[in-house]
């Protein structure tokens, strides 16, 4: 999650900026509570979420973003009815076999030129583990659950959505707050400050 709203907003702005205009229909899986997308509701584009979680569901309705309630694992779409799926900040809480699964339902729902537009904790880097140690100790303090968090590089993501027929298109490491981003993935830069993983695959278009 987020900790503080300043940074929400870098991330949030760094999101938006990689979202196809183009793009009609527009899915956000594991979307909470519908705010990183919300500002867009409003705009030409269809823009809709999908969350498991009914609090969620109806904290994003308070919030006036459309959602669906569902599986992000079995999505409840049709094959090819999705131009853009988004997920930001989804795959820390994922094992490595539910990313698997994911990446098929993405490829099965994306129309053929679509694109699948992924953002989440660069749980490698330096950055990310002292915070995520800070925070955890101060937690435990609040006496407030410690939530497991799982580890997945680019590399993983990027060999997942292969497999699932996609191609990738775009990747990088990011670190919003200071708006610094860097391709270089394997650096000592992204290895220190890289606090975020993105990565934006397309669904090929085939030849009839």
């Amino acid at each position: 999650g987020y900790r503080t709203r300043a940074y929400f907003l870098r991330e949030q702005s760094v999101l938006h900026e990689l979202l196809n205009p183009d793009a009609a229909t527009v899915l956000d899986v594991g979307c909470g509570s519908g705010l990183m997308l919300r500002p867009l509701v409003d705009g030409p584009r269809f823009i809709f979420g999908i969350d498991f979680n009914a609090d969620a569901c109806r904290a994003a309705l308070t919030n006036g973003f459309p959602i669906v309630r569902g599986d992000a694992f079995a999505l409840p779409f049709k094959d090819a009815s999705i131009d853009e799926l988004t997920s930001c900040q989804f795959f820390n809480q994922q094992r490595a076999e539910a990313l698997k699964v994911f990446s098929l339902e993405a490829a099965r729902v994306l129309r053929p030129g679509g694109r699948a537009v992924l953002v989440w904790r660069n749980g490698a880097a330096l950055i990310h583990r002292l915070a995520h140690a800070c925070l955890c100790v101060i937690d435990r303090l609040r006496g407030l659950p410690e939530f497991p968090q799982f580890v997945h590089s680019i590399e993983d993501l990027r060999s997942y959505l292969t497999e699932a027929g996609l191609e990738i298109e775009h990747a990088e490491v990011t670190f919003p707050a200071l708006g610094w981003h860097s391709k270089d993935i394997a650096s000592l830069a992204a290895g220190i400050i890289g606090a975020s993983c993105i990565v934006i695959a397309r669904k090929p278009v085939r030849a009839a």
